[in-house]
């Protein structure tokens, strides 16, 4: 009988072929010391448009894993699109999303699932065990200048924001990333952002790391975009819409489950309100497909409203958890 997987990791990789063999053999090396459970953990590559053979690479290591799934996108959007699409394929109830070496020592994965038992948001910290120092000083300094560069002008106090191992609960993670619209490096600056806006305080966990070579960050290039998209996260003032449907009360959660499968509404978030009211939310999609999204679950509940869900629904919310998973 094939176990059900508790926890999705999440692997952008965009021309890194040799680099997730790297990673892959880390991973099984912490496999192997009982540091990964690959019975119910489940492996999602994200191909970045590549032009190598990463797709190639990735789709024949999950062939060796009781979970695994490859996602390709059609062009190279970057690595925080790539991310994006993968949170929203995850359907277990954990997600963690890392870089393709594994820079960030697979062994460290159990600390990780701990710490989200209790915290919506868990963020690796290589900082908490002194400064991250990277191959060259160069890069070293432009890390240490960005980040300065975020505590001063976000909400954001973490000393290491750009570290390659997060995790979430998922449904958190697939309403924080509906907000997220940083494609690139950056993207883990507004992940924070918005986790700030709604309430949600990210709890550090100290991680080993080692810089590996053959990084596709262009030190000048892409410091000149993070910095924008730091102005642009910082001035924005308009955000996605969240939209969501009304449930009925009387509905279990296996029937509304049941119903958002059938309607090809896929591990979706339900928001638990303070007074006990239930809505749906469809995240990930654009409003008009939205719509019609949880127009269809409507028909499964034949009733039910489709508004739009505001922030601060979200931050007060009892409890949002995940529906319509195959899991």
């Amino acid at each position: 009988m094939t176990t059900i997987p508790r926890a999705t990791i999440v692997i952008p990789a965009h021309n890194e072929g040799e680099r997730l063999k790297t990673g892959f053999a880390r991973l099984l090396a912490a496999a192997e010391e009982g540091r990964v459970d690959l019975e119910t953990t489940a492996l999602l590559y994200v191909d970045d448009g590549s032009k190598d053979d990463t797709a190639e690479v990735a789709q024949g290591l999950i062939g060796q894993l009781p979970h695994g799934k490859l996602l390709s996108l059609e062009r190279n959007q970057g690595k925080g699109a790539a991310v994006r699409r993968g949170i929203f394929a995850v359907e277990t109830p954990l997600v963690i999303f890392t870089d393709a070496d594994f820079a960030i020592d697979p062994r460290q994965f159990p600390e990780m699932l701990d710490a989200l038992v209790m915290h919506r948001l868990c963020v690796g910290s290589r900082a908490l065990k002194g400064y991250v120092d990277y191959e060259t000083a160069l890069r070293t300094c432009a890390s240490r200048t960005f980040n300065a560069l975020v505590r001063s002008v976000s909400s954001v106090s973490l000393r290491d924001t750009q570290c390659g191992w997060k995790g979430m609960q998922t449904s958190w993670a697939k309403v924080l990333f509906h907000l997220v619209s940083t494609q690139r490096f950056a993207f883990d600056v507004e992940l924070l952002v918005r986790a700030s806006s709604l309430g949600v305080n990210p709890f550090e966990v100290s991680v080993d790391w080692r810089d590996v070579s053959g990084s596709h960050l262009r030190l000048a290039k892409d410091s000149l975009q993070m910095l924008g998209d730091l102005a642009r996260v910082r001035s924005s003032r308009t955000l996605p819409r969240l939209l969501g449907l009304e449930t009925p009360e009387i509905l279990t959660l296996q029937e509304i489950s049941e119903a958002c499968y059938r309607a090809s509404l896929i591990a979706t978030p339900l928001v638990t309100g303070r007074s006990g009211e239930r809505t749906l939310l469809a995240v990930g999609l654009s409003e008009s497909k939205a719509t019609k999204t949880l127009a269809r679950v409507r028909r499964e509940f034949k009733t039910g409203t489709v508004r739009v869900v505001t922030l601060p629904e979200i931050r007060y919310a009892r409890s949002i958890e995940l529906v319509g998973s195959e899991y």
